[in-house]
């Protein structure tokens, strides 16, 4: 049989832990969504910059494999893709890469 002043030790553990498991819980998954939109604005700059430099006259006088070489994440990818959502070309340094469909997402 529990004694009062057990009981209420238990209880209060139970409680702190169920608080401190909350607690890491939205700690977690705040700094996982700060986290994801970080990259992804960061994502948007750089293929921003790529756009306009395909747009310049520089981009014209040079292949544009070549130059979007220049612009590759050192552990990435760039895909180029049309209007209808089709892949026009596709430069990355891993090959693993290449197996990607435009919809997969990477999990980690």
């Amino acid at each position: 049989m529990m004694t009062l002043r057990q009981k209420i030790s238990l209880i209060v553990t139970g409680i702190m832990i169920s608080f401190l498991i909350l607690i890491f819980g939205l700690i977690y998954f705040s700094f996982q969504t700060v986290t994801i939109n970080q990259e992804m604005e960061r994502i948007e700059g750089q293929a921003a910059v790529i756009r306009e430099a395909l747009a310049s006259d520089v981009a014209q006088e040079v292949n544009q494999s070549q130059l979007l070489r220049a612009y590759l994440p050192t552990d990435g990818m760039i895909r180029v893709i049309n209007d209808q959502n089709m892949a026009i070309q596709t430069i990355t340094r891993d090959t693993e890469l290449l197996h990607l469909t435009q919809d997969s997402k990477l999990s980690n």
